[in-house]
């Protein structure tokens, strides 16, 4: 427990890459192709690289409003969705996730992983 100001600033500027870096598991080492990717792998000079590009190619302001046809069809699916389950109780934890699944299977493949 991180109990003051310096404190949080010791942990999170001095000792970062000790407190702050990804478990190697091997389910996440497969599926980052033994961590090569931003999302698990660890924090070198590639990941940052790897960051640099997923922000100019991925979150860049321009290409995000390119997909804005995507989540707005995808909303529109998950508004029907829920619509019709009035009578019945809502998960919407399942519901949620297949939103989010479908939006970043469509943006990063082109396709909607319900398809597959």
């Amino acid at each position: 427990v991180i109990s003051s100001s310096e404190a949080a600033e010791e942990v999170l500027k001095t000792h970062d890459l000790k407190c702050c870096t990804r478990l190697n598991m091997v389910v996440t080492e497969r599926l980052s192709y033994s961590f090569k990717d931003i999302t698990f792998g660890p924090y070198s000079e590639y990941w940052r690289e790897m960051r640099k590009v997923a922000v100019i190619e991925l979150f860049s302001l321009k290409k995000v409003q390119s997909f804005r046809s995507i989540r707005e069809e995808e909303v529109d699916l998950m508004v029907k969705r829920v619509s019709a389950l009035t009578q019945t109780p809502v998960d919407l934890r399942d519901i949620f996730f297949s939103f989010a699944g479908s939006i970043v299977s469509r943006v990063a493949m082109g396709r909607n992983f319900h398809d597959c």
